[in-house]
């Protein structure tokens, strides 16, 4: 029978290492959801202003371009895990 001698320093390197990615990879994510949130929760409120507003007022223009580009922000954050695209709230830049 042969006996495998373990380095303990090497397995709990091993296991900092593991913490370490898991780690990062949480921290990635919430950014991501972060993004998206902060894009819907946008979007929710000035959807709203916009329904409420005069169909011939002025500031509806303005408000429809700041929905899309909400939207496009949204479906980036959602796609930016597999695409490897950066989006963060710095993103979001409203008129």
């Amino acid at each position: 029978m042969v006996r495998h001698h373990v380095n303990p320093n090497t397995r709990n390197f091993q296991d900092c290492v593991f913490r370490k990615t898991v780690y990062l990879g949480f921290l990635i994510i919430t950014k991501f959801s972060t993004t998206m949130g902060l894009a819907a929760n946008s979007w929710l409120a000035i959807m709203d202003k916009y329904l409420t507003l005069d169909v011939n007022d002025p500031l509806r223009a303005k408000m429809w371009s700041n929905i899309q580009s909400l939207v496009d922000t949204y479906y980036q954050a959602v796609d930016a895990e597999k695409s490897g695209k950066q989006v963060c709230q710095s993103t979001l830049q409203l008129s």
